[in-house]
Formats: C-alpha cells, structure tokens, sequence
C-alpha cells in the first residue's frame, strides 16, 4: 500500500527480544505480482521472527513490478537486515523434470514446450533432492536483476520448490493416498502422494469455490481417490469459515484445514498473530543449506 510516496506495509510485526538474540537471521521473501512477503528466521532455534507484508496494484509488467520491488527494498530494508537471503517467485511457469532426463542446456525447451514465457526471461532448475528431480521454472529477468542488486548471493527459487520439499518430507512415514492444497492469491497448488510417491503436481488459477471445488476433485480423480474415503488436507490462505472449504466439505468427506507448523515455531510475540496464510513463506527453510 502507497500514502503518497511512502510504502506503507500491511503487515508488520516482528518479536524485538528474539531479534536481540539471534546474530545471524536469515531473510526469506515472496513476490506475486500483488504482494511482496518477508520474514526474518533464526536457523539455530528453528524460529520465525517476525514478518511483513506489502500489497500493491496487480503488475503484469516485469519491468513496472521490478520497478516496485526496488522501492519496497528500499524503504524496508532496515527490517530486511539479515547475514543470507532466500527469495521465491510466484508464477505458474515451472515443470517437473526427473534427474535422470535433466540437461542444463534445455531448461529453456522444457518450458517453451509446457508455458508461454518471454524471450527475456530467465530459465532456472531447482535441485528437490526428496524427489530425485529438478523444478524447472521461468524468472522475469528485471525481477532477477533487482533482487541481484540489492542482494547479490541470494538464493532465487520458484514458489513451489519449498511446497514440494515439505510433502515429500511430510510423506516419508505415510502411507496410502493423500492429497494436499496450498492455497494463495486464488491460486491452488495441488499434490497427490501415493506413500512417499508424488502423482500428481498441479497449479490451477481459481475464481470461484466451483473452480476450486472442481479442480481438486479432478485431481483426485486422477489419483483415483474416492472423496468418501481418502484425506484432503488444505493449507495456506484458507479457513473453515471460507466459502471455499464449505463448498469442498459439502462434496469431501475428509477434507481439513491444517493450521500448525511443525518443523518450525514463531517467536512468542508473534503467537496469537494469524499467520496460517504465510505456510509457503515459512517453508523456506527446506531451502537453507
């Protein structure tokens, strides 16, 4: 949000006493190209503490929305303070490519093959070591280019990598069936395991509850899940009283809210703040070497 020239965030909370005791925070942040995100996160004591979050205009544009990333860095950047920094991209341009048929030299082919991308973008792979396969996704590269400025050893992955690393890990003592939702900015991310085997990796844009309610029972039948038996767990910007969950548990048995953090806490100032809608954000932390 904007009061004139001044970036106003629409979030901001941040536990000043666990800051004090952490010497090496660490920044992890999202762009959409609505909404920037960030936290700062103690590896050693495995802690959030704190977050932010800036909404602006929808910016299409790379070059507008770099543009606007710049200032938001530069009137946070005394909040973003932090010894390393891991950055996520938002879009639905990525694809799953197994180890064994991965070649640096064709990320580009891979993605013109599956999505529509720019010239000028940027063809990256990130390594999901869980499941032996490499995330191949497209970075606008004005956007690329801000976040080297301001920091140039970021790390620079796409939104879904940290979701694909925490399901799998999730899954590795589980068996049967199960279906997992991220939702976010009415976009749904959808993962089907079999056991510790993913199926299924989808990423729908939704504008309605039939949308979603759709696009979820379509992923489960092509896992051959039967919504009067098997699990959906959703997550993220989504809860029981949304009209999206009412519709889903009209049609789906078993199909729940998860709300807890398990590999991680947040700082104790920050308890009794909702931060159910930044799962992904959090989940950054699969990402730190």
């Amino acid at each position: 949000m904007e009061t004139g020239s001044k970036i106003e965030a629409s979030q901001r909370i941040f536990d000043e006493a666990a800051l004090k005791d952490c010497t090496k925070p660490i920044l992890f942040a999202e762009l959409s190209q609505e909404r920037f995100k960030a936290c700062l996160y103690d590896n050693e004591r495995k802690l959030i503490l704190g977050w932010l979050v800036v909404d602006h205009a929808h910016m299409p544009n790379p070059f507008v929305h770099a543009n606007k990333l710049e200032k938001i860095l530069d009137e946070f950047r005394n909040d973003l303070l932090s010894e390393r920094q891991y950055f996520s991209i938002i879009n639905q341009e990525s694809s799953l490519v197994p180890t064994e048929f991965y070649d640096p030299l064709n990320e580009k082919a891979v993605l013109e093959f599956a999505h529509e991308i720019l010239s000028s973008d940027r063809a990256q792979a990130d390594l999901i070591e869980e499941l032996d396969a490499y995330n191949v996704w497209s970075c606008p590269a004005p956007i690329w280019k801000s976040i080297q400025k301001n920091f140039p050893d970021a790390e620079i992955l796409h939104f879904s990598s940290p979701l694909l690393k925490h399901f799998s890990n999730r899954m590795k003592d589980n068996h049967g069936l199960h279906l997992f939702g991220h939702v976010q900015n009415e976009q749904l991310e959808l993962l089907c395991f079999e056991d510790s085997k993913l199926l299924l990796y989808n990423s729908y844009k939704y504008h309605s509850p039939e949308d979603f309610l759709y696009f979820t029972l379509f992923g489960m039948e092509q896992c051959r899940m039967d919504p009067e038996e098997h699990r959906v767990d959703l997550l993220g910007d989504i809860r029981k009283g949304d009209p999206v969950f009412k519709l889903c548990y009209t049609y789906i048995r078993n199909v729940q809210v998860q709300t807890q953090l398990r590999e991680i806490k947040v700082a104790p100032a920050l308890r009794t703040s909702d931060h159910q809608e930044h799962f992904n954000l959090f989940n950054l932390h699969h990402c730190v070497s």
